[in-house]
């Protein structure tokens, strides 16, 4: 589980952007963490920073909310085969 976000907000391009990380798996079924940013509103929209800061903090509960992660659509076989076994056999005696 990772802690919630609230994500840096900032200006860029004549708008405002708020840049958080996100987990990502890989095709191998290693996760790896990006840094990602998202325009969320231009300086028309939202010319103050207080306006752009509760546009971003209603994104960020969505993405702190999400539950249709890759970790959580990732199909039983999938992780069993690919993950929990070769952990297994690496980590545990034969006997176990």
């Amino acid at each position: 589980m990772t802690r919630p976000q609230r994500g840096y907000l900032y200006r860029a391009f004549g708008a405002w952007h708020v840049r958080y990380r996100e987990d990502v798996w890989q095709q191998d079924g290693t996760k790896k963490r990006v840094q990602v940013s998202r325009r969320i509103a231009s300086f028309a929209e939202c010319p103050r920073k207080s306006d752009a800061r509760r546009r971003a903090d209603e994104i960020m509960h969505s993405i702190n909310t999400d539950l249709t992660s890759l970790c959580s659509t990732m199909p039983v076989v999938t992780f069993v085969e690919d993950i929990y076994l070769p952990h297994v056999k690496s980590q545990k005696r034969a006997s176990t």
